[in-house]
């Protein structure tokens, strides 16, 4: 881990900088963060060789030690939460962990709770089910006709971490495509909604985002180069 002084400034951090950001680039779906004594100081330098830190953040050390301690929540739906084709988010998994005197992490434990994380009124929300989504759902429910909550596994719900390890190795591995994450999903879906139209604050509403600007985090450039020149000459082109 390095730390960055703001009153050492030079052509060393300038490559780190350069370096973050060509790294932030490749690897999109990825948080990278950035340990910094001034971290408004760092975000205008940062901002002076790029437009967006929409996937890097810079953080003082004692920010980052919340980061590590902070509890992870996961959406958790029960079957009750399905009603007229829409599902309802109304309570989350807490993962949580604590931190020992030697720095080291006690074992994971899982809570699930009536509540959903950050802002409590965009938290609780629904989401409309696709054709294809009902069909899911109503798969699993045949599947698995006692259980309490719609995924679930040895009468246990079935958790984040556990879907993605079978995602990756048992079903993109096998067909030799490349893994993503439920979480990264998030990502793709959100784009390609957003680019066929829905309008942010309503995609902020589904993803259950209190500001917009955390939704523009989740938003990747789908529409090529050329489609975004061929539309400007269009619109800017005065000599039609």
């Amino acid at each position: 881990m390095h730390i960055y002084n703001s009153n050492h400034y030079s052509s060393t951090i300038k490559q780190i900088i350069n370096d973050c950001l060509h790294s932030a680039k490749e690897n999109p779906f990825a948080i990278h963060y950035i340990i910094v004594d001034d971290p408004k100081y760092y975000e205008e330098i940062f901002l002076k060789c790029t437009d967006t830190l929409f996937n890097i953040e810079l953080m003082t050390l004692s920010s980052f030690y919340q980061k590590l301690l902070q509890i992870y929540h996961q959406d958790f739906r029960k079957k009750t939460d399905i009603q007229n084709d829409k599902i309802y988010i109304s309570r989350s998994i807490r993962k949580h962990q604590t931190m020992n005197d030697d720095l080291s992490f006690s074992g994971v434990e899982y809570t699930i709770e009536e509540r959903i994380k950050g802002n409590q009124t965009e938290g609780f929300r629904y989401i409309p089910l696709t054709a294809q989504a009902k069909k899911i759902v109503d798969k699993t429910i045949h599947l698995y006709p006692e259980g309490e909550y719609l995924f679930m596994r040895n009468g246990k719900p079935l958790f984040a971490d556990s879907f993605n390890r079978y995602l990756k190795n048992k079903v993109c591995a096998p067909l030799n495509i490349p893994y993503r994450s439920s979480h990264q999903i998030r990502f793709t879906v959100a784009t390609m909604l957003y680019e066929a139209g829905v309008p942010l604050n309503q995609l902020s509403t589904m993803l259950g985002h209190s500001d917009t600007r955390t939704t523009f985090h989740y938003i990747r450039q789908q529409t090529s180069k050329k489609e975004t020149y061929d539309i400007m000459k269009n619109v800017l082109d005065v000599n039609r």
